[in-house]
């Protein structure tokens, strides 16, 4: 297990974006025993209604079929997946009376009928969930005991991974473009202070803490200062 773990590590580590990322995880996932997985994350921003990123390696007709009938809206793993972190195993429901019964038959008819959800949360409460999937012989309790570490490990380092990936567009470019100025006034108005507060403690006018909060809240694409430094934290540019 240790020097399974040292070289897949030693895969995903190396040099490439997002897209390479997945790309190796998906290898990963395929020399455990199952065909597909997809990598989901709930982005940090907006608040109000947060972004959902997705990747998937899943035949383009399960990807449409998904798309066209917001499966995401009903899928039962990504239910589960978002109520808690605590990884699971799953098949396809054979119960005419389950709600989502229409979605269990759609998949099994795309070849998906057993896969395993590896929820996990990283910094800045960025939620993801890596699935496997596989169709043909469902997990029995054998196989997912003997997988069991890799696949929670694997989880753990995918949604590490990806989530660094998708995430370093939007902070690296928020970051570059604000100034020094901006981010320290930006640290008090996250402490709950007035610019009146800040102006003093910076030994500065009232009306440069205001330009310069102005800037940052262009910069940032918000309208007022709470939103600007709530969005500066969530994006670690405050760190």
């Amino acid at each position: 297990m240790e020097a399974w773990r040292e070289d897949q590590l030693n895969a995903l580590l190396a040099p490439g974006g997002q897209d390479d990322l997945f790309g190796t995880v998906a290898g990963l996932v395929r020399a455990l025993g199952f065909e597909h997985c997809a990598y989901g994350m709930r982005a940090p921003l907006p608040l109000a209604q947060p972004e959902i990123v997705m990747l998937n390696d899943y035949p383009e007709a399960w990807q449409k079929r998904y798309q066209d009938n917001a499966y995401l809206q009903v899928d039962p793993t990504v239910r589960q997946g978002a109520a808690s972190l605590d990884p699971f195993a799953w098949s396809n429901s054979d119960d005419p009376l389950d709600p989502a019964a229409a979605f269990w038959e759609d998949a099994r008819l795309h070849d998906i009928t057993c896969g395993v959800s590896l929820p996990a949360l990283a910094a800045n409460s960025v939620r993801g969930m890596l699935t496997v999937t596989r169709g043909g012989e469902r997990l029995d309790a054998q196989e997912l005991r003997a997988r069991w570490p890799q696949l929670l490990w694997l989880g753990q380092v995918a949604h590490h991974g990806l989530a660094r990936e998708m995430l370093t567009r939007w902070r690296s470019t928020s970051r570059e473009a604000m100034s020094e100025r901006e981010i320290e006034i930006l640290r008090w108005v996250a402490e709950g202070h007035t610019n009146r507060q800040i102006a003093a403690r910076l030994n500065i006018t009232e009306r440069t803490v205001n330009f310069h909060l102005n800037n940052a809240m262009a910069k940032l694409e918000v309208g007022n200062r709470t939103a600007a430094a709530v969005r500066a934290v969530v994006l670690g540019i405050l760190a």
